[in-house]
């Protein structure tokens, strides 16, 4: 089975449990979320990433960006409805394409945004399109980063920015020696998570530079509590669940369990959230 059906089976599969947990009707975001001392609840802090992302890709208006991994649109949309960009979403899954564009029209920013499905490994973008590539928590579903930030710094122009926030284990860890890792990897259908040593390294590969790296982990800390917690209220109800359901869908089955994968792997120190931005010389 090809990573880009795996993906979208990921995310056609759980879009219930997003949907409900995720608030994604208001919130049409599926990341962890930023919390800062202020921030009231967790749509607040969905939002704050995308704020703090625009502030360190520099996102001014007119920019035109491409969204790799859009989802519902959250990101596309604020930055067209914020920051006056011409947003670009793209995404594996019709669902979310089609959600993504009813979003926009309901918060009419129709004219300044587009969303098509495509793989962002291998886009149909001309050339130096784009002033900013941003990837929130989308990167590590490729199963090829390199890829990823090869394709990244093709489409964009001279000086733009590709602004990746995601999961990075230390330089230090090799992913095969743990299980919980590799767990995780299934669960969420993403693809082997690297070091931002190894990232930064295909960015230079390709004309991109590091302009900076910033660790978010500490304030992602109450949705990855949240998320433990969730599992172990789902362990026995998801179980009793899918004895009785035995064709439920294969990610939906043990979803409920990469709250326990992630949880755990962190506070073994083998992943860390980040924000890493590079530009294209």
């Amino acid at each position: 089975m090809s990573y880009k059906k795996d993906i979208s089976d990921y995310y056609e599969q759980t879009r219930d449990h997003y949907k409900y947990w995720w608030k994604l009707d208001q919130g049409m975001a599926l990341h962890y979320g930023i919390w800062e001392k202020d921030t009231k609840n967790f749509v607040e802090a969905l939002a704050n990433t995308n704020i703090k992302m625009a502030e360190l890709a520099k996102v001014k208006k007119g920019d035109i960006v491409l969204d790799a991994g859009c989802g519902v649109g959250g990101s596309a949309i604020f930055l067209a409805k914020e920051h006056g960009a011409k947003s670009y979403g793209i995404t594996l899954n019709e669902r979310q394409k089609s959600e993504a564009t009813a979003n926009a029209l309901k918060h009419n920013v129709e004219q300044r945004t587009n969303f098509s499905v495509q793989d962002y490994l291998n886009t149909n973008f001309e050339d130096e399109t784009f002033d900013v590539v941003w990837g929130c928590e989308s990167v590590n579903s490729s199963p090829d980063k390199e890829a990823f930030l090869k394709e990244a710094s093709r489409i964009l122009k001279p000086g733009g920015r590709v602004i990746v926030t995601d999961y990075f284990m230390p330089n230090s860890i090799n992913r095969l020696d743990h299980k919980v890792l590799l767990d995780w990897e299934t669960a969420w259908a993403l693809g082997p998570i690297c070091t931002e040593q190894e990232f930064i390294d295909y960015g230079e590969n390709h004309q991109l530079k590091l302009e900076s790296n910033t660790d978010f982990t500490n304030q992602i800390m109450p949705t990855v509590k949240w998320m433990y917690r969730t599992y172990w209220y789902g362990l026995i109800p998801s179980e009793i669940y899918n004895l009785f359901h035995p064709k439920v869908s294969r990610y939906a089955r043990h979803h409920y369990r990469s709250g326990y994968y992630q949880y755990k792997s962190l506070k073994k120190g083998l992943w860390r959230y980040r924000t890493l931005v590079m530009q294209k010389a």
